[in-house]
């Protein structure tokens, strides 16, 4: 089992190769779907998909409705492993399905720590934003999720709850 160490890079920041590269691991493993990834998986024109990810990080867009930015997680060797999306804020849809983060790492990564490592990373760019994660906790409740434990775990002097839904 191999360390995981990446680090975060915008996703207008990554070559076009790369990007693509990453959206053909999840295709070739028959998945048709890339969460976190402002829906990377239905273009296969690099350049389009880049348009809506500089769109969606515009605060007033009208595409999304929220800001969000995409980043993607890149190993120490170069390698793509994942991609995680921030809504800075969230509209009625969000609320309900999506929430401020979702993400993706690739099929043949999965299991070696790399989900763990992008959400702490992106936590602190959330922290950074100043999104508001009381609004999230009482999202989640409205939609039947109960507190794992009254109690929160404390990261970086910050408070952080973990929920469950019962399907």
């Amino acid at each position: 089992r191999q360390h995981c160490m990446c680090k975060l890079i915008k996703a207008t920041d990554l070559p076009a190769s790369k990007v693509m590269e990453f959206r053909q691991a999840f295709l070739s493993a028959g998945e048709c779907s890339i969460n976190g990834s402002r829906g990377l998986h239905h273009y296969e024109k690099y350049e389009e998909w880049l348009w809506l990810v500089k769109e969606c990080e515009k605060p007033d867009n009208t595409l999304l409705g929220v800001q969000a930015s995409t980043y993607f997680a890149v190993r120490a060797d170069g390698v793509v492993v994942g991609c995680i999306e921030l809504r800075h804020t969230l509209n009625e849809s969000l609320a309900v399905i999506g929430g401020h983060i979702g993400f993706s790492v690739i099929p043949e990564e999965r299991r070696n720590g790399y989900a763990t490592e992008m959400l702490k990373l992106v936590l602190a760019v959330a922290k950074r934003t100043g999104i508001d994660n009381i609004a999230s906790c009482k999202t989640v409740e409205k939609c039947g999720g109960k507190k794992e434990q009254e109690d929160a775990f404390v990261l970086d002097s910050e408070p952080y709850y973990k929920y469950w839904i019962v399907l």
